[in-house]
């Protein structure tokens, strides 16, 4: 197994409605970015830990449906494995704090470029949702957009039909996110962005202090947004008897 590196990544999130109703925000997000996170002898996900912080909520089921999408998408493009290396931007628990990902990010590099971009999509009744993006190399233009269909439910104020398009970038670290309704009218445009820097001896202390603060937040803000946007009287939308679109 080729030796892991542990970035910190300490940097902001930025929400905003489009629309007739103004609603916008910017809070701080820190998450750690982690690389070579899959064995492709054993094709098998390896995620690092240290004495406070893990991956262990992590079903096995979630790594097992990664590894499916990695391996069939290297055998469709006939991929030299010796050549590949498999990244995770995911928050990780802090003690026995279980954090929730509304997004977390596995980004597949072959020869340094990204090949497979996949969006891990969580909402708070905790289904989920993979998006694949492989219209690599990816990344490559500040310009480009990629479009996937949107497939579950993730917010009680946006339709759960529509599409999604995704602006990567990997250096320095930015994922834009477009949200479209089913009619293409524009709803929501988030960004996750900021710096790596590789976790070093003597900083760990305050960074999983950070880390554990963004746990506890997260779920926070977004029943505390909810309650803003509802007051605003946005439109709602129920979730129905399952989060996936037909």
């Amino acid at each position: 197994m080729v030796n892991q590196e542990i970035q910190f990544f300490d940097g902001v999130v930025t929400h905003k409605r489009a629309g007739t109703k103004h609603h916008e925000f910017v809070y701080k997000y820190m998450s750690l970015y982690l690389t070579n996170v899959y064995d492709f002898e054993e094709q098998q996900i390896r995620l690092p830990s240290g004495s406070l912080w893990s991956y262990r909520s992590m079903q096995s089921c979630l790594k097992s449906k990664i590894a499916l999408i990695i391996n069939n998408f290297c055998l469709e493009n006939n991929l030299d494995s010796n050549k590949l290396r498999l990244d995770l931007f995911k928050t990780p628990d802090i003690g026995s704090r279980q954090a929730f990902n509304p997004v977390c990010f596995w980004m597949l590099m072959y020869q340094g470029k990204c090949m497979l971009f996949i969006a891990e999509v969580t909402n708070t009744f905790y289904e989920r949702h993979w998006y694949e993006i492989s219209n690599g190399p990816l990344g490559l233009s500040p310009k480009q957009w990629y479009e996937v269909d949107k497939k579950m439910y993730v917010s009680p104020f946006t339709e759960k039909k529509g599409y999604y398009k995704f602006k990567i970038c990997l250096i320095p670290f930015n994922i834009r996110i477009s949200q479209f309704s089913s009619n293409h009218e524009a709803e929501i445009v988030t960004a996750i962005r900021g710096p790596l820097e590789t976790m070093k001896e003597g900083q760990n202390a305050a960074r999983l202090t950070k880390l554990l603060f963004n746990s506890l937040a997260v779920l926070l803000r977004i029943h505390s947004q909810a309650l803003v946007l509802w007051i605003k009287r946005f439109r709602v939308f129920p979730h129905g008897d399952s989060g996936y679109a037909d």
